[in-house]
């Protein structure tokens, strides 16, 4: 491939991210629901080949997906408000032992000053707990009082999954124009890094996120028979963080532990709660990773957080959802470039 050819395609790249850029208000939804149907196509196409018309697989998907979200809706968001709840009336208990506790022993062993002004900030906590407490309830507060975000956001709610139906139902034939658009003369190229596109954010998004629901479910089970109270949304929060190397694992045994500790004043508890990562760590290494993800995406923990951070400072929210997927496509075809050019040197010698 020539350099012309590769500076055309990185070219191109970078234009869609200024357009992203710009757009980002706006194109959110079209983004989730073009999300929503790359996941969803595998299984619309399995469909297809089982002689269901793609119209009526799209449709099986949907109810499908609509059946797993009501399921959430019904029976996980009611546990999780009332751990949420649970969690944030400890909160003031934890501050305190942080301060008549932990702060007097840091600063008798290791001399360090009380920078920290921890009883304002348990006061404040305090008197703010029971209204962050009700999620429901600060929903629909500030829903009342900003009807324009509500009309949005329900805008929002109903442009994901037309966006998606559509674009599940055409995917053939939009890749097919998409293709008919590229120069006749970068075709084959294009179409060859896209592949090897594919298969990396295939990896991320089919993989990596299989993998944050495995390790939530693992956390959250494992958790909960231990009796640990806010077990679930711990466990949860566990899985989402997963995404960055050891975040997850790291947060959640800080968390869960303090939490067992002042639940039950017993550290034989807190071993229960460090048995039950070690068993989601070894789950991960030895069993999600290499089942769900091996080594295709292949970014550093390093590029991984610098990512997440990059993207969710130049985008938002939009940011943090793209930033793995840009990152993987950018090493892919930087991996590309580097291969063309060590292989015009090896011909040329």
């Amino acid at each position: 491939m020539s350099n012309v050819k590769m500076m055309s395609i990185l070219g191109g790249v970078v234009f869609g991210l200024l357009g992203l850029y710009f757009l980002s208000p706006i194109i959110t939804p079209f983004f989730l629901g073009t999300l929503l149907a790359y996941l969803g196509n595998p299984l619309v196409s399995y469909l297809k080949s089982k002689h269901v018309p793609r119209a009526i697989g799209v449709i099986l998907v949907f109810l499908f997906i609509a059946f797993i979200l009501a399921m959430i809706i019904l029976l996980v968001f009611p546990m999780v408000q009332e751990q949420i709840i649970l969690a944030m009336q400890k909160i003031p208990a934890i501050l305190l032992w942080i301060q008549e506790s932990l702060l007097p022993w840091m600063n008798s062993h290791t001399q360090v000053n009380d920078y920290l002004n921890i009883a304002a900030l348990k006061k404040q906590l305090a008197q703010n707990s029971q209204k962050v407490g009700n999620v429901a309830a600060v929903i629909i507060k500030t829903a009342r009082h900003s009807t324009v975000a509500m009309l949005d956001f329900m805008m929002n709610l109903v442009l994901v999954p037309v966006v998606a139906f559509y674009l599940m139902r055409d995917w053939p034939k939009v890749l097919r124009n998409i293709q008919h658009l590229l120069p006749p003369d970068s075709r084959d190229t294009i179409i060859s890094i896209a592949k090897q596109c594919d298969e990396v954010v295939g990896s991320f998004f089919k993989g990596q996120l299989l993998v944050m629901l495995g390790l939530a479910i693992i956390y959250s089970t494992g958790l909960w028979l231990i009796g640990l109270q806010v077990g679930i949304v711990v466990g949860l929060l566990c899985g989402c963080l997963a995404v960055v190397p050891y975040l997850g694992l790291t947060v959640g045994i800080i968390v869960a532990s303090l939490a067992m500790y002042f639940e039950t004043h017993s550290m034989a508890h807190v071993f229960y709660v460090w048995g039950v990562f070690s068993v989601g760590q070894i789950s991960e290494s030895m069993v999600l990773t290499p089942l769900l993800v091996g080594d295709r995406i292949g970014l550093h923990p390093v590029a991984v957080i610098f990512s997440i951070f990059a993207g969710g400072l130049l985008f938002g929210f939009l940011g943090v959802l793209l930033a793995l997927p840009v990152a993987a496509i950018t090493l892919v075809v930087l991996k590309r470039i580097i291969s063309d050019k060590a292989s015009c040197h090896a011909t040329s010698a």
